[in-house]
């Protein structure tokens, strides 16, 4: 039998099996844009690359082939665009909802992804940034409900301003109408290391949502707001709510806006969401003020809470008086349904007036998990990125008393499992473990401690693994 007589059913097993081989490790694929910003996320994995790459080889052997392969290859389906037509090469809006409109390939797509392209500094886009945020937003609408079987849609930097104009009305007849668009995952997130993606306006990012009938996993991640009066949600009514059983929302001060707006503006329930995980990302004493409301809120029904505390190291140059008692001492004694603990902490050398900065971290830890030990909790991780000379060594001297309370308060936590360690850097000495291991004694004896180096990047960027189907 020849290869082009196979039957669809086979061709679709052999198809399979060619997109679940995972990407060998030293495979670089050669369609890899090197005018990406490096912060920039890859917009398919390795393995989907290697995959895809697979998959294209084999639509080129026949007609009958090519039929066959087509729903796998487009079953995910990553793009970029750039706001306006730069540089040769480049796709903007109109250029995808065309391509999509005459391709054939939206019946297809199940999981969608589009990315704003950032480009080094001496392209055109770099050079006129603040000019190129603006685009057709309209174009969204032809290209997000076109899609026939859509169930996943991650956004990447894309400014939705002036998005809450458009209606229905703007939309070909053809296309699906928007309230019949149930999602599994909507990931919406803009690059934290960016200049490049603007501010958003919260009335446009609500008027999104509410395009859908049903998002299972909902995760919005470092969304910088315009917080202006003319950009306020008060008053704003939605006809319809939005369903979400599992949400993550990660930010700064404007954090508590965005959770506030999705329980008052589309009607999500906190205490009905499966799994609620909250990233709060405090920058500093100006935030202070944003604590309490944002505590009161999602208290009651948080199950996973990161702290990081990427201000402390600025804050603590100007002496341990300069660090108010409200940034250190965080009650989660309310957060009655929290599972999970983690703490971003930048390490550096500094000496205070009454302690080291090494000893303020322990302290400052110690304070918050001493609120916590009559909570279900279940994990606790610390990750410890070093900004300076401090070494393990020097982070782990003179903060024994700290370290055993932390040790005693979390072994005596009926529901605790795993206290997790982490640091950046080079794998840890026997000497370094044996003293972790010395100054965590009863977490060791229940087996419960893990000590290691944080070098894979979900334990960084971990929110996005905590909700299913939005791993890349």
């Amino acid at each position: 039998m020849h290869v082009d007589e196979l039957p669809s059913e086979l061709l679709q097993d052999i198809f399979q099996h060619l997109a679940n081989i995972p990407a060998p490790k030293d495979y670089m694929p050669s369609c890899y844009d090197e005018h990406v910003v490096p912060c920039v996320e890859v917009i398919y994995s390795p393995d989907e690359r290697y995959a895809k790459s697979n998959l294209a080889k084999c639509a080129l052997v026949s007609r009958h082939w090519c039929i066959n392969v087509r729903p796998l290859l487009f079953r995910t389906l990553a793009l970029r665009f750039t706001p306006i037509a730069s540089e040769p090469g480049t796709r903007t809006l109109q250029d995808i909802a065309v391509w999509l409109r005459t391709s054939g390939v939206r019946s297809f797509v199940q999981e969608f992804r589009l990315i704003l392209t950032q480009r080094d500094e001496g392209s055109q886009i770099g050079l006129l940034w603040g000019e190129a945020l603006h685009y057709d937003a309209s174009m969204l609408f032809h290209i997000l409900f076109s899609f026939s079987y859509l169930r996943a849609l991650k956004l990447v930097d894309v400014r939705l301003d002036r998005f809450a104009q458009f209606r229905p009305a703007v939309l070909d007849s053809d296309l699906k109408k928007p309230s019949t668009l149930n999602l599994e995952s909507f990931h919406y997130i803009f690059n934290k290391c960016s200049p490049f993606c603007g501010s958003q306006s919260l009335p446009d990012l609500l008027y999104l949502l509410t395009w859908f009938g049903e998002v299972k996993d909902l995760y919005i991640g470092f969304v910088p707001l315009i917080l202006g009066p003319e950009h306020s949600t008060k008053g704003l009514v939605f006809s319809k709510g939005l369903q979400v059983s599992n949400a993550s929302i990660e930010g700064d001060l404007s954090i508590h806006l965005i959770i506030e707006s999705l329980c008052q503006t589309l009607k999500v329930d906190l205490s009905l969401l499966k799994s609620l995980s909250v990233s709060i990302n405090i920058l500093g004493e100006d935030v202070l003020d944003h604590i309490p409301p944002l505590v009161e809120m999602i208290a009651p029904h948080t199950h996973n809470l990161s702290i990081n505390m990427i201000g402390l190291l600025t804050l603590a140059h100007g002496g341990i008086h300069s660090i108010p008692n409200s940034y250190t001492a965080f009650d989660l004694s309310t957060f009655t349904s929290l599972q999970t603990l983690r703490f971003d902490i930048p390490v550096g050398h500094i000496e205070l007036t009454s302690m080291s900065y090494e000893q303020l971290v322990w302290w400052y830890i110690s304070n918050i998990i001493s609120t916590t030990t009559r909570l279900p909790l279940q994990e606790v991780t610390v990750v410890l990125q070093f900004n300076g000379p401090t070494s393990m060594h020097g982070l782990l001297a003179g903060c024994s008393t700290f370290m055993a309370q932390i040790d005693s308060m979390l072994a005596k936590i009926p529901s605790m499992r795993k206290f997790k360690l982490c640091k950046r850097g080079t794998e840890p000495s026997e000497e370094e473990v044996k003293k972790v291991e010395g100054l965590f004694e009863e977490l060791k004896g229940r087996g419960a401690l893990e000590y290691k180096v944080a070098d894979d990047e979900a334990e960084v960027e971990h929110l996005i693994e905590i909700i299913p189907g939005l791993q890349e």
